[in-house]
């Protein structure tokens, strides 16, 4: 019978799930829509780019951008939760450190956001587990 220790596999899934939920929380609102998004998306699938297809539009009414601006605003958002996905995990001796949002684009019509691969199975996972409603939701 295996030892079930901190150090096993099983534990250090559960941590790395449980920093990934504990994340999401610490987005501002903006940041939190658009990755709720991202995450809904990914159940639509991932192309060869690890990226997920939002369609523009949409996204500007979820996100309440009407202003001339909205292209801009929404780059300005998509730069912001890039930076703040930045996560880590472990020890200092022992670490696994990155960004959950590694890049973005977009066409006319779509917006196109990129996962870091190493993390992306987490990030499936926690899409499919990990349900949280914004109080303006409800």
């Amino acid at each position: 019978m295996t030892k079930n220790n901190d150090n096993s596999l099983q534990n250090q899934i559960i941590a790395m799930s449980n920093t990934l939920a504990e994340k999401s929380t610490r987005f501002n609102a903006a940041q939190q829509r658009l990755f709720y998004v991202s995450l809904a998306a990914l159940k639509r699938g991932i192309n060869a780019n690890n990226e997920v297809e939002i369609d523009k539009e949409d996204l500007f009414e979820y996100l309440h951008i009407t202003n001339s601006h909205r292209h801009a605003d929404l780059r300005k958002s998509v730069v912001k939760l890039m930076q703040s996905s930045f996560v880590q995990f472990g020890t200092d001796e022992e670490f696994c450190d990155g960004f959950l949002i590694v890049g973005a684009r977009t066409t006319r019509k779509k917006i196109y956001i990129g996962f870091n691969a190493y993390f992306l199975p987490l990030i499936q996972e926690l899409a499919d587990n990990y349900v949280r409603l914004l109080d303006d939701d409800v």
